[in-house]
């Protein structure tokens, strides 16, 4: 079992929380199975190179999560995970889009793959059943109730402290176009 989380160094907060309390309180997977680049412990230990090890962590994944802001689509290294997450076979690519960015404006690699919002406790329900069940984890509902509603609270903080509104995908803009 092993886990990849491709994020922003600038939405590390957003990182710590989706690991803390989705994956490890919530679904229960061990902290030695994630890598987390800005997460102290769980990231490129020093001296190493990082674009190998990073190819390393993204080859032995069987899960690449995607958590895509405005600061990530604007990172050339986010960017290159997720080309390469796509790229390699085998692995399970789940794109999670912060609350204020537009479905549309993830990028041609995902526009025609599913995505979800942080925001979306349904889809984290779907992500902690899918996981409980491939590493055959047995986590209480009730716990997991718990760390979701944690999670999605420190979404909406997030949301309301640091994010603005996304200049308009293309679709959006040429429709806006068009309009006008």
């Amino acid at each position: 079992m092993k886990i990849f989380i491709s994020h922003s160094s600038k939405d590390k907060i957003i990182a710590d929380a989706f690991l803390e309390q989705i994956l490890i309180s919530g679904c229960g997977v061990s902290e030695n199975n994630i890598f987390c680049s800005s997460i102290e412990g769980l990231g490129i230990k020093n001296g190493n190179d990082f674009r190998a090890y990073i190819l390393k962590e993204l080859l032995e994944a069987d899960y690449s999560f995607l958590l895509i802001s405005n600061n990530y689509k604007k990172s050339d290294i986010c960017l290159n995970e997720m080309g390469a997450s796509w790229a390699i076979k085998n692995l399970e690519v789940k794109p999670f889009i912060f609350p204020n960015i537009d479905f549309n404006s993830i990028g041609t690699l995902y526009s025609v793959k599913q995505a979800s919002k942080l925001n979306d406790g349904f889809a984290l329900d779907e992500l902690f059943e899918e996981i409980t069940t491939r590493y055959n984890i047995n986590k209480s509902i009730t716990r997991w109730n718990k760390y979701k509603s944690n999670f999605l609270e420190t979404v909406e903080k997030y949301r309301k402290d640091h994010l603005v509104n996304i200049s308009p995908s293309p679709d959006e803009y040429f429709n806006q176009f068009i309009q006008e």
